[in-house]
C-alpha cells in the first residue's frame, strides 16, 4: 500500500463504494438511470471502472492489485450469478464482462500520473490525529 496518512479514511471509502455496487446490483430498480441501448453496460463498466481505479491509487503492490482486481471480477460474477436466482433481475453475461472491461480501466491510474493523486490531496490536508505530518 502506498504511505498514505489517511490510508483508513480512503480504504473505508473505497469498500462503502463496493458495498454501494452490491447493494444496488441485487435492490430492485424501477427503470435504468440512462436510456439508451446498452446503458446498463455503460453503468457496469464505469461503476467497476471507478472501483479499481479508486483501490489502483491505494495499492502499490502489483501482486496485491492484480488479487484485487480478480476479486473485484469474481465479485461481478458474483452478482450476476445472485441477480439470476432473483425474480426482478437476470443473469447476463454481458455485464459481467462490462464489469471485468470495467476492472481492467481501473488498472490505468497505475502507470501514470494519477497514481499521486491521493498523495498529493493528503498534502494538503491536515494530519490525522495522533498521525504527524511527514518532514
Amino acid at each position: 500500500m502506498r504511505p498514505l496518512r489517511w490510508l483508513p479514511l480512503w480504504l473505508i471509502l473505497g469498500w462503502s463504494y463496493a458495498l454501494t455496487i452490491v447493494v444496488f446490483c441485487l435492490i430492485p430498480l424501477a427503470s435504468p438511470s440512462l436510456n439508451f441501448h446498452w446503458s446498463d453496460k455503460l453503468e457496469h463498466l464505469s461503476a467497476y471502472a471507478l472501483l479499481m481505479g479508486w483501490f489502483a491509487l491505494i495499492l502499490l503492490d502489483p501482486t496485491l492489485l492484480r488479487r484485487y482486481a480478480l476479486g473485484f471480477i469474481a465479485m461481478g460474477l458474483g452478482i450476476e450469478c445472485l441477480q439470476g436466482l432473483t425474480d426482478y433481475r437476470s443473469f447476463e453475461w454481458a455485464d459481467w464482462g462490462a464489469d471485468s472491461l470495467g476492472v481492467l480501466l481501473g488498472l490505468l491510474p497505475v502507470r501514470s500520473n494519477a497514481a499521486q493523486a491521493l498523495l498529493r490531496l493528503e498534502s494538503w490536508l491536515p494530519a490525522p490525529a495522533g498521525n504527524p505530518p511527514p518532514p
